[in-house]
């Protein structure tokens, strides 16, 4: 704790002995608070991934849309984009394969207040294909 004290204050001196010779303020730079500083809040939302399951109540085509139910909760509307991946067991689905009634695990983020899939997987029901 004491060398940190003492590079600070040795920082505070070069600084101000740069400001003497110039004759211009030098620009002090806290170096404690850059270490300490954080993203804000929405910076911070806006790159944490996200996970709902539910069922597919509806599907926008024109919008590249759909909403499911979750277990909990109110519904949640999620837009698709070119880098949605699909996954479903042994296939390779598309948007289009979505349908109403199927069960989805979907990864998202936040893009400003737009949930925006990352990943789809349809669940495949045992003993069967929905």
């Amino acid at each position: 704790m004491r060398s940190r004290h003492v590079a600070c204050t040795a920082l505070v001196l070069l600084l101000g002995a740069a400001e003497a010779w110039s004759g211009e303020p030098v620009p002090l730079i806290d170096p404690v608070a850059l270490r300490y500083a954080h993203p804000t809040s929405e910076t911070r939302a806006q790159s944490r991934v996200y996970t709902a399951k539910g069922s597919v109540v509806a599907v926008d085509e024109a919008a590249k849309a759909f909403m499911i139910k979750p277990q909990t909760g109110a519904n949640l509307t999620f837009l698709t984009n070119e880098r949605t991946s699909y996954r479903r067991k042994h296939e390779k689905p598309v948007f289009a394969d979505l349908k109403a009634g199927l069960d989805l695990k979907v990864t998202y983020v936040f893009e400003g207040r737009t949930q925006v899939a990352r990943s789809v997987v349809i669940n495949t029901p045992a003993g069967g294909t929905k």
